[in-house]
């Protein structure tokens, strides 16, 4: 993979001992684990021990951890599955919130539950006070991220689980996808009752993810059909993708520090290269995870990133989806950020395996594009 890519957000690139964690499973060990067999047994035992791997990252049990295709469908089944059914029809998000939780949460009010958006700080924190004050006795779910994949925030964790004591009956999740890659989430520790993990994010493969549902925690499954996952998400499992996503929550358990710690200086040399060019970064700079700096150019964002591209630099925009959906940011308009600079966001998010030479390759091609685009500019 180029040293030059800047899109970790949106997908990292597998390690090496996720990959041959998962080949067995490619060909050789290929059995339904619903099946009788010493294959099926192997199995079984493969996802057993992926589950309980990812259940150790955030100190759940592993008969707490649910296996789905993806972070967005982790999110609609915490959303979904949480308001069905239940007869009070009031809950909350914040507004810097995924889109699978934002869209989510705009369906559900279309159904007729009563929606509040949190707003957040020109930072981007949700204030856990005004948070708790939010919350009534028709609520019965609040849902905030615990870090942004667009602005990279990391929201007051802590305070918010708190909130929980105050309101036992009420269900709280969080999107913990971005944020137990660099953070610790110990759930034995945080009372959340429902929380969103991805493989792809902790460099493991996509197209696997997990709810973490707490024991004795009611939520109604979004899929019906088969005893999968105890019945909870039918539908045959990937034991290739499992195992990898179990040998990514193991790994991440010794690196986390060291990849925070090396990516903390490769962001103070991308905070530097903002600084020098008199370029914006969005969102705290203190509460943030380690790989991300959204950068506020003056110049067109969508021209920065084609002769970036050009150089061998693969960035983006912001979050992947509003390009195609052809939206403003939610995430930057709740920071109180105008239309007009938000097109000339650039998102950077490097990776573990990038060095200081990579970044200070990266800063020049960014300052020399950058001041060629400023020249030109109307």
């Amino acid at each position: 993979m180029s040293s030059l890519y800047f899109n970790n957000a949106f997908s990292k690139q597998p390690l090496p001992e996720v990959v041959a964690a998962m080949q067995p499973y490619l060909r050789d060990e290929f059995e339904n684990p619903l099946t009788e067999s010493e294959g099926a047994d192997r199995i079984r035992a493969a996802i057993q021990k992926a589950r309980e791997n990812v259940a150790a990252l955030v100190g759940a049990k592993a008969g707490e951890i649910y296996f789905v295709s993806s972070g967005t469908e982790a999110n609609n089944w915490a959303l979904k599955g949480s308001v069905w059914n239940k007869k009070r029809n009031h809950f909350v998000i914040s507004a810097v919130e995924h889109f699978s939780v934002y869209q989510t949460a705009q369906y559900l009010n279309r159904q007729g539950l009563d929606l509040n958006i949190m707003p957040v700080s020109p930072a981007g924190i949700v204030d856990p006070t005004d948070l708790g004050r939010a919350i009534r006795p028709a609520t019965v779910l609040v849902s905030i991220q615990s870090a942004s994949d667009e602005i990279g925030v990391i929201q007051n964790v802590d305070q918010i689980a708190a909130l929980k004591q105050r309101f036992p009956d009420v269900l709280f999740h969080t999107d913990a996808i971005q944020f137990v890659c660099y953070e610790g989430l110990d759930l034995s520790r945080l009372p959340f009752d429902l929380v969103s993990l991805s493989s792809n994010a902790l460099y493991g493969p996509p197209g696997i993810a997990a709810l973490y549902i707490r024991e004795g925690t009611r939520t109604v499954p979004l899929i019906h059909g088969g005893m999968q996952e105890e019945g909870m998400r039918p539908g045959l499992q990937s034991p290739s993708l499992a195992a990898g996503f179990g040998k990514a929550a193991e790994i991440a358990m010794t690196r986390k520090l060291k990849w925070k710690r090396d990516l903390l200086d490769r962001r103070m040399q991308l905070f530097g290269l903002a600084d020098r060019l008199g370029v914006p970064i969005a969102g705290s700079r203190d509460q943030r995870i380690a790989d991300n700096v959204l950068l506020l150019t003056d110049v067109d964002g969508e021209a920065m990133l084609t002769l970036l591209l050009e150089r061998g630099v693969r960035a983006s925009s912001g979050s992947t989806c509003y390009p195609y959906a052809q939206k403003e940011s939610h995430v930057l308009m709740a920071l109180g950020i105008e239309p007009e600079q938000t097109r000339g966001s650039i998102l950077l998010t490097p990776g573990v395996d990038q060095t200081e030479k990579d970044i200070s390759l990266f800063c020049g091609y960014f300052e020399e594009t950058l001041t060629h685009l400023r020249r030109i500019k109307p």
